[in-house]
């Protein structure tokens, strides 16, 4: 069965199918149906997860062994599979035929990938998962709709944010889902279930950290290597997010339209999921300085 993000705990109420295939672009929404998986499937006495990434090192034995490895006295196990790449080889389509042909009582598969493409999901492996278990599409919000999701996202915090007020946030985060869930989380932490005014909200906004991520793009436009490189520190140091740090680098990157720099941003993306080892504070920082045009 197919279903959008909205209808997935309705379905998963029902029953929770061995395999479960999300795919979408937006990691926070991919999060968020993981998450929705999980806590069913707990419910249900699946006490383990095992976290596989299919990076370069990705090996199938591991993910055979995995499944196959059960015994009496084994607990259920959730197998949380990570595809970053949406690449899905002969190797893998047939091992998830195999599992879906065999399903376990004690194990469910939660696999999680970007966005697959028309042709892959026609394809026949991805079909089987349509009929025989369950596929989450992610779609993303729009811009228009974000304010919308923005109120629904605070009411399940405990927060009332007024249309007008989540009109600003969504400005403020020009349609990034994270960096709204980010400044959500800011609200609660310092007016736990309240209905927001305008002024609490432009305090949480004006937090120096959150306005250091706009200068960093201020210092980079000007080309100033040596404020980029204290900028980049100060960050750091307060314990900014650098999923946000990149989000902001990526989008100067895509309006000069900078391919190298967007593929180092790319690599680097990786790092922050967990799918490629490396210091993401460091390449951060290197592409920080690659786009002030200093070699590094």
């Amino acid at each position: 069965m197919q279903v959008s993000l909205p209808q997935l705990d309705a379905q998963l109420k029902k029953a929770i199918p061995p395999l479960v295939l999300i795919s979408g672009d937006e990691p926070l929404l991919v999060q968020d149906a993981r998450d929705k998986v999980f806590l069913q499937a707990t419910v249900r006495g699946f006490s383990e997860r095992e976290m596989i990434y299919m990076d370069s090192s990705f090996k199938i034995e591991s993910l055979l062994s995995s499944t196959q490895n059960q015994s009496l006295f084994s607990e259920k196990k959730i197998i949380d599979l990570r595809n970053p790449t949406e690449k899905f080889d002969t190797a893998i389509t047939n091992f998830l035929q195999s599992f879906l042909s065999n399903p376990s009582d004690d194990r469910i598969m939660v696999i999680s990938t970007g966005k697959l493409t028309p042709a892959q999901q026609k394809a026949a492996w991805c079909d089987n998962i349509k009929k025989n278990a369950l596929f989450v599409a992610i779609w993303p919000i729009s811009l228009e709709a974000m304010p919308q999701w923005i109120m629904e996202r605070a009411k399940q915090s405990g927060l009332t944010i007024p249309i007008d007020l989540a009109n600003m946030i969504a400005h403020f985060c020009e349609g990034n889902l994270l960096a709204a869930h980010q400044v959500i989380e800011k609200l609660n932490l310092m007016h736990a279930n309240s209905v927001i005014t305008r002024e609490q909200l432009i305090a949480a906004l004006s937090d120096h950290a959150r306005f250091s991520i706009f200068d960093l793009s201020n210092a980079i436009a000007k080309r100033d290597a040596k404020k980029t490189v204290r900028i980049m520190t100060r960050l750091q140091q307060s314990g900014e997010e650098p999923v946000l740090v990149l989000w902001n680098l990526s989008r100067v990157l895509r309006e000069k339209n900078m391919k190298q720099g967007l593929q180092k941003a790319a690599m680097i993306d990786q790092i922050i999921k967990g799918a490629s080892t490396g210091n993401a504070w460091q390449g951060l920082l290197e592409l920080s300085l690659m786009m002030c045009g200093v070699t590094v």
